[in-house]
């Protein structure tokens, strides 16, 4: 009752995310019913200097942006899309187009690429935010790249960019070298790698359920099982997209990212399909479990009617007789009249007849494998030889650490 509770809280929150009635006119900024409080950071930096202000209000982000020295970079960084009033005065100051804007509050966008005339760069990504009871939640990130800015809107509070910030802070060479270019590159790699841990999670997910099926094959496990599955399918389908829109970052003419970072984006994107073999590989596990369970479950009912059938067999012959001599026939009328109902010992020559006659077919079906162990008439099957020890492996050699940022 709990799973499915939750899954219906699931739909519900599904069908509430959307900020806006249908038909309303375009580029209205709304409040997402799940976004968390807004704040809002400046990043200024450059090859030798990082200065970080404090969370700013709308007020404020117009006078950050206004004080810029020429030639620095900067990242904008909205955390939660609460404040509708905060998310207008960003949009308007650094030139997003009123749609993108509308995008960014619309939580439940596919990941996608858009180019605008005037350079800007927009890009919507799906990122793992691992939960108790379900560890494939994804939260949406936005990102819009123009010139040297680069502004990040994130759902809700996360930790998820907290190593692209650690690095900022320590001053890597190239996360604050090449540009914001770059920086939206790490950006998508952070949001990229970080579904290794959901992988593996549900890789584990899925092993246990394998092995609760083999011990158990009843069906308590399809619920588990169908949940996996739709967790795979559901990240499949998120991760598709961004596959698309690295390829566009890649061949597409974009002034904003110089191309010394095509061969950052390539790995990228090597990544990404890492990733969807991995899912690949979940789901024909996923089926394989399933697989599993219907042969367990069709062997252990051919066992079962294996039982049964060798039971009613033996009663068979057990029931003729007793209907046989439970026919009311005048035995005065005629000598051929079952004369054997005149006996002295008849009842318990037909009692032992017909225990004689069952056991006689519990041996023979013993004999055949039918039923208990395989007798001396079933095939024997040679033990395979002990496979040959592995061999060891050889030690990976040392590398120097790579070169910060």
């Amino acid at each position: 009752m709990a799973h499915r509770g939750r899954s219906a809280g699931s739909k519900r929150r599904r069908l509430q995310r959307r900020a806006i009635e249908p038909g309303a006119a375009p580029g209205l900024v709304g409040t997402p019913p799940t976004a968390g409080p807004s704040n809002c950071v400046v990043v200024r930096y450059g090859q030798d200097h990082h200065d970080q202000s404090q969370p700013l209000g709308a007020a404020a982000i117009e006078t950050a942006l206004h004080d810029l020295r020429r030639g620095e970079a900067v990242w904008l960084q909205v955390q939660g899309l609460s404040d509708s009033v905060l998310l207008q005065a960003v949009g308007e100051r650094v030139g997003m187009h009123p749609l993108s804007l509308e995008d960014v509050v619309h939580v439940d966008q596919r990941p996608k690429l858009e180019l605008f005339d005037d350079g800007g760069v927009f890009v919507v990504l799906r990122v793992p935010a691992i939960e108790p009871d379900d560890p494939a939640v994804t939260h949406q990130l936005a990102l819009f790249l123009r010139d040297r800015l680069l502004v990040s809107f994130e759902e809700n509070h996360s930790k998820l960019l907290d190593p692209v910030r650690e690095r900022m802070r320590r001053g890597g060479q190239r996360i604050r070298g090449l540009g914001p270019g770059y920086l939206l590159y790490a950006i998508v790699d952070t949001a990229v790698d970080a579904f290794f841990p959901v992988l593996e999670e549900l890789a584990e997910r899925l092993a246990a359920i394998e092995d609760d099926v083999t011990r158990d094959p009843s069906g308590i496990h399809l619920a588990a099982l169908h949940a996996t599955k739709r967790r795979i399918g559901s990240l499949r389908r998120q991760l598709r997209p961004t596959r698309d829109l690295l390829a566009r970052l890649r061949h597409e003419e974009i002034d904003a990212i110089e191309d010394t970072i095509d061969v950052y984006l390539r790995d990228c994107a090597d990544h990404v399909a890492r990733l969807l073999d991995l899912l690949e590989l979940l789901r024909e596990e996923s089926d394989s479990v399933m697989e599993l369970h219907v042969l367990l479950t069709d062997t252990r009912m051919n066992q079962t009617m294996k039982v049964l059938t060798v039971i009613s067999t033996i009663f068979i012959p057990l029931s003729f007789l007793a209907s046989l001599y439970g026919m009311n026939f005048d035995r005065g009328a005629s000598p051929w009249n079952m004369p054997e109902l005149g006996w002295r010992y008849g009842y318990v020559t037909l009692l032992a007849g017909m225990a004689l006659l069952a056991g006689l077919l519990v041996l023979y079906f013993r004999r055949q494998g039918w039923i208990g162990a395989r007798g001396s008439r079933g095939p024997t099957v040679p033990a395979p030889p002990p496979a040959p020890p592995a061999p060891p492996v050889p030690s990976a050699p040392s590398l120097p650490p790579p070169p910060s940022g």
